[in-house]
């Protein structure tokens, strides 16, 4: 959660205010995330209510009897939130503006928000009453979305638009863009003497002044996500091969449906659905995640990193660290999760030899794409090309590699003599 005191505060009147992280179920604009007027001896509703006033199913039972009877609903100890935040934003900084640097932002309130779907990865600007206070607006109100075919989305809660304050950007969606930055996720923010802003934030591990520039504002970049078709055509291979099947439906019972589901996503998965169209939607919702799966290159995606708690990445699920001693069999299907994406394109998986640091790749037409290391490995889906002598055609590979120049419909082509088998 992130927290702001107004200037004036403990004064009466003066705002105190918490923005929470709520529910991350069940989809990308549902639930909310909440702004809460702090008073004193309120609730505000986590984790037994969501939204405006929506009771959370799972505590049924503590919500039918003692002091949380009916606390959503009716029951004097519990306070709504005084306006919704974007759903799964994850706001984690926010304070009040004041400085020389950005006269126009005197006194406004700022709130950054950590959540990597595309609700989040942004600051917002909030306009506020003399008080502090969020300024609210009937609904409908409308707020961005990245890279979504329809980019803006009001707020809405299961009774469908509801009031909330709106509110401008300060860095709009920090969407990833390959070989140019990876997902933009603010966690604390500060006020320079001078008025810059300094931003902290955990993706790219850096500490960022916002200073005022000269000139126009750059354009934004364009968004490069994995594409429906390529989805479509990555489902297929997988339907398409027996073993990764089997491995599939492995992960699926023995990891997503066991410690998966219900922390950070429910993956898709609904009521009725059969043992097929349940490994359907498993790995149709984590090939659309930003940056979890680069089918052929297990040791890139942030499944990987996750399940093993590498790098940056925060090991999941928690507790995962012990997993492995505690739960027979778990050890493997972490493996099985490597031999999945390892497997998901047919091919021939090849080496880059040994050599200088980096071996350039390119386009179908001798556009350059980008540098891939030695020794990594990569699926060879055309060993000798007709129409490129001397090259060899090969499955995207993963995003830092890339340098945003080329697209799939171009192929990505290596120099034969780059390529060795692997041992």
């Amino acid at each position: 959660m992130a927290l702001a005191l107004h200037p004036n505060f403990p004064d009466a009147g003066y705002a105190f205010l918490q923005a929470e992280n709520g529910r991350d179920l069940p989809d990308v604009f549902k639930p909310n995330e909440e702004i809460n007027a702090i008073e004193q001896g309120r609730h505000y509703g986590w984790p037994y209510c969501y939204d405006l006033s929506t009771p959370s199913p799972e505590f049924r039972i503590v919500l039918q009897s003692g002091v949380y009877r009916s606390l959503c609903t009716a029951n004097a100890l519990y306070k709504a939130p005084f306006s919704l935040l974007p759903p799964h934003g994850a706001p984690l900084a926010m304070l009040y503006y004041h400085g020389a640097k950005f006269p126009e932002l005197e006194g406004k309130l700022l709130v950054g928000l950590h959540g990597y779907r595309p609700t989040g990865s942004r600051v917002l600007v909030y306009d506020v009453d003399d008080h502090g206070f969020p300024k609210p607006a009937p609904a409908p109100v409308r707020y961005h979305v990245s890279c979504a075919a329809d980019p803006t989305h009001s707020f809405q809660t299961e009774a469908g638009d509801v009031a909330a304050a709106p509110f401008e950007e300060l860095i709009a969606g920090w969407y990833r863009v390959n070989g140019v930055r990876p997902l933009g996720a603010p966690v604390g923010m500060t006020v320079a003497e001078d008025g810059a802003i300094w931003l902290v934030e955990d993706k790219n591990q850096t500490v960022i002044r916002i200073d005022r520039a000269a000139g126009d504002a750059t354009p934004p970049l364009p968004c490069d996500m994995r594409s429906q078709a390529l989805i479509d055509q990555l489902a297929n291979f997988v339907a398409g091969d027996a073993q990764n099947g089997v491995r599939l439906t492995t992960l699926r019972k023995g990891l997503v449906e066991k410690h998966c589901v219900g922390c950070h996503s429910d993956f898709g998965l609904k009521p009725g659905q059969s043992d097929a169209q349940k490994d359907a939607t498993v790995l149709r919702f984590m090939l659309s995640q930003d940056g979890w799966i680069y089918p052929g290159d297990p040791d890139s995606g942030k499944l990987r990193m996750r399940l093993r708690g590498l790098g940056a990445e925060k090991l999941m699920p928690p507790g995962g660290e012990k997993l492995p001693k505690t739960e027979p069999g778990y050890a493997g299907l972490r493996d099985t999760a490597d031999l999945l994406v390892a497997k998901m394109v047919p091919g021939t998986r090849m080496r880059i030899k040994s050599g200088p640091p980096q071996r350039k790749f390119f386009g179908k037409t001798n556009k350059e794409c980008g540098e891939i290391p030695a020794a990594k490995v990569v699926v060879v889906t055309q060993r000798n090309v007709v129409d490129k002598p001397g090259f060899s055609r090969f499955f995207r590979p993963a995003d830092p590699y890339l340098n945003g120049e080329c697209s799939d419909d171009d192929g990505y082509y290596i120099r034969q003599e780059f390529l060795v088998p692997v041992q």
